[in-house]
């Protein structure tokens, strides 16, 4: 009786994971955006999240935080 229940719970684990990898659409990987954000006088805004640490020795978290921003002062033509 164990067998059979293990058989049975393995072939649904299996099935479920059969039907998680179907993939419906194709993710679009660029856009047209055209030359509207690189204006004069335009601002740029992003950041990035590197190297996020735990040392357990010391109890410390440290987490590097690397914001950027910009302006546009003059459009390239």
């Amino acid at each position: 009786m164990k067998k059979f229940t293990f058989l049975f719970v393995l072939l649904g684990a299996l099935t479920i994971n059969a039907q998680a990898q179907r993939v419906e659409t194709t993710p679009q990987t660029s856009a047209s955006v055209g030359l509207e954000p690189i204006r004069q006088g335009n601002w740029m805004v992003g950041g990035s999240i590197g190297n996020i640490d735990y040392s357990f020795e010391g109890d410390q978290f440290n987490i590097n935080l690397n914001p950027r921003a910009g302006y546009f002062v003059a459009a390239w033509r």
